[in-house]
């Protein structure tokens, strides 16, 4: 997403005056270079974001941020529940323990997701704020806060089907992100 050019003067003998833009992506770094002075610039303001819905043929993308990997999994439940609802209108009157187990943290993700789904067909219930009690490379215990949907009030948008490992990937380093698919 291209946030525009920022100008940008370098007080200098000569002058120089650059135009930097600046852009909201992880994977563009950009290199201008003036008369005699180069500049490199990466900006980084997905960090500042939780979470972001990227294009995908008939499904949605979506990819959670966080400066850690529990925070990714906060951010990546929030992110799917609203893309379901509005929820700034949701109560936290009814908590509900998720446990999951998977093969490695990719996977656990996965997993994560598709209970909470499981709990919002079978159960009715919407959450709009997670907790993570422990999290380890095999397995997760969190609580979600929520309440029953009512579809007057959270003004519900899209129906996830299921979280796929279809693209699934999970980043650790200085920054943490992870990309899901969500069936939709």
């Amino acid at each position: 997403m291209n946030l525009g050019f920022i100008p940008l003067i370098i007080p200098y003998s000569t002058g120089v005056f650059i135009s930097v833009e600046v852009r909201d992506d992880l994977d563009y770094c950009y290199k201008y270079t003036g008369v005699f002075i180069a500049v490199s610039i990466c900006y980084n303001s997905a960090m500042e974001s939780k979470f972001e819905f990227i294009d995908h043929t008939a499904d949605v993308g979506l990819i959670a941020y966080g400066n850690s990997v529990e925070e990714v999994f906060l951010n990546a439940a929030y992110g799917m529940f609203s893309l379901i609802a509005d929820l700034e209108r949701v109560a936290e009157v009814i908590s509900r323990q998720v446990v999951a187990e998977a093969p490695d943290q990719d996977e656990l993700l996965v997993t994560w997701l598709n209970e909470l789904l499981y709990l919002f067909d079978a159960e009715g219930l919407i959450f709009s704020r997670f907790e993570i009690l422990d999290l380890r490379e095999q397995s997760l215990r969190a609580m979600a806060h929520g309440e029953k949907v009512d579809p007057w009030r959270h003004n519900l948008k899209t129906q996830v089907k299921a979280a796929t490992y279809h693209q699934l990937k999970l980043e650790k380093g200085d920054h943490f992100r992870a990309r899901i698919i969500l069936d939709i």
